[in-house]
């Protein structure tokens, strides 16, 4: 059950945290990976495009429910991606071929993060043994009224781990990079007063199709307490 506590702090949480519990983990995402070759894996090829319409399935706090998955563009550049009554993320493309947030919201508290720069969800390539970090200036705003209510920080740090196959959950054995999908993992720290936030995101993704499967786990620090933990799950059907 969530609980509206009119702290700055609180605030700072319920914007990045929604609560706690488990979700089952696509086996995609789970090791051992596959090798990846030397070439640089591309945003381009993994997100080639952001429309698109579809049925999802998200597991939040223990609860699998099929949901409707839509990314439409609501101006010059910018993509609304909406999942459910989940998230709804605003993006654009850069000329590098990245795909980045400029802003995201959690609709169930009515919390809104947005980057300056926009945050990379996917940088434009990618190479095994090769992270990469990046920036972000971040702003919470209270998404029902506008308020803002806290300013910080987040570094991300993106790694390629490795391949999985479509065929079951077993390594590759065959040549063609479709019948792969590529596994990245995305480590966020954000920096806000009085409160840490790490954000653990592996992502699957499909060379010519997208993203199929992601999981996100949220650790919360405040003052010194115990961490409190939430983990979310999505897959998509093909």
């Amino acid at each position: 059950m969530r609980k509206h506590i009119p702290s700055i702090l609180m605030l700072c949480v319920s914007a990045l945290l929604t609560g706690c519990g488990s979700a089952d983990k696509p086996a995609l995402l789970e090791p051992p990976f596959g090798a990846v070759d030397g070439q640089a894996v591309r945003a381009t090829e993994l997100w080639p495009t952001l429309a698109q319409a579809g049925r999802v399935v998200v597991t939040d706090e223990g609860k699998a429910l099929d949901v409707q998955d839509v990314t439409a563009e609501i101006g010059p550049g910018v993509w609304r991606m909406t999942v459910g009554n989940f998230w709804v993320v605003d993006v654009v493309r850069g000329q590098d071929g990245s795909v980045s947030a400029l802003k995201e919201v959690e609709a169930a508290e009515e919390r809104r993060v947005e980057y300056d720069p926009p945050l990379p969800l996917l940088p434009a390539e990618l190479r095994a043994g090769e992270p990469i970090e990046f920036t972000s200036a971040v702003k919470l705003y209270n998404h029902a009224n506008g308020a803002l209510e806290a300013t910080g920080e987040c570094t991300a740090t993106y790694k390629l781990l490795g391949t999985k196959s479509l065929g079951g959950g077993g390594l590759l054995l065959s040549d063609s990079r479709h019948e792969l999908a590529y596994v990245v993992e995305v480590r966020r720290h954000y920096k806000l007063p009085l409160v840490g936030v790490e954000m653990h995101i592996l992502s699957a993704y499909v060379p010519g199709e997208g993203p199929i499967a992601g999981r996100t786990v949220r650790v919360v620090k405040l003052l010194g307490l115990l961490p409190v933990v939430h983990e979310q799950s999505v897959e998509r059907p093909r």
